[in-house]
């Protein structure tokens, strides 16, 4: 009797415990699959801008590339704060399935753009996923490894994200000379597809039963702040002068909105 009631016992709410180690050995490669292919994205246009600039706007299509990286850095670095609240609202398994849904209709959209401007708007609708996908994974696996096996997965993501910055050039130009720049887009559709249905049969966490207040004016206000500071940054890099009105314009706009 005694050796029964010291018998180790698992808390029915914790997610370690709870899903095997196969089926979490499949919720973090789907993961992980996702974030390379956001990270691909960041720079996967690089080998494309020729054929897409001559496709799709042949006179002003190249002083355009700039914005098809930096509205994607852009939509994902600004929406991080909001992706945050939402995942302690509503948890990191819905927030996943919204970003990578964000992510997918934003990469098939850029593939099927008759237009520069739309594919810049797509890009950014890309954005917004990748930004999210990038922060609901980490939690993800937080969430299903114990502390002690935490560093591994860590580890695993740091490998994904070196790959993905790597990748993306050499990626962009095999699938642009051999096939087209709209596979740039297509491409992360099968992958995205999988993993998104394998996180959504497979995840399985706990309600934390807490629903926290989302300060949704607050998280508008930090992201249009980083907007005029990524953008300040963008048109320096394009040769703005540091003391040109516009600039001097974004960087009034970006201190009056952190500060409030």
């Amino acid at each position: 009797m005694e050796a029964r009631d010291a018998a180790p016992t698992v808390a029915p709410d914790d997610p370690a415990a709870l899903i095997s180690r196969r089926r979490r050995a499949m919720i973090i490669a789907a993961g992980l699959a996702t974030m390379v292919l956001a990270l691909l994205d960041t720079n996967i246009v690089v080998t494309a801008a020729w054929p897409i600039a001559h496709e799709l706007d042949p006179v002003h299509g190249l002083e355009r590339m700039p914005w098809l990286i930096a509205v994607y850095a852009l939509a994902g670095t600004v929406s991080q704060p909001l992706y945050g609240r939402l995942v302690d609202a509503y948890g990191p398994k819905a927030i996943y399935l919204l970003a990578s849904g964000l992510f997918l209709v934003g990469s098939a959209c850029c593939g099927l753009a008759q237009d520069m401007t739309q594919l810049i708007v797509f890009r950014a609708v890309q954005g917004l996923g990748g930004g999210g996908l990038m922060s609901t994974v980490l939690v993800i696996a937080a969430a299903l490894f114990p502390a002690r096996e935490r560093a591994g997965a860590s580890g695993a993501g740091g490998v994904m994200v070196g790959l993905g910055m790597v990748l993306g050039p050499i990626i962009g130009g095999l699938l642009t000379q051999h096939l087209s720049w709209r596979w740039v887009f297509f491409v992360n559709l099968p992958l995205g597809i999988a993993a998104w249905i394998g996180i959504l049969i497979a995840l399985r966490l706990p309600a934390t039963g807490q629903h926290r207040e989302i300060d949704y004016l607050g998280a508008a206000l930090i992201a249009a702040a980083a907007s005029a500071l990524l953008v300040g940054l963008e048109f320096v890099g394009s040769g703005e002068a540091w003391t040109s009105p516009q600039l001097i314009g974004l960087g009034v706009a970006a201190l009056i909105l952190f500060l409030v």
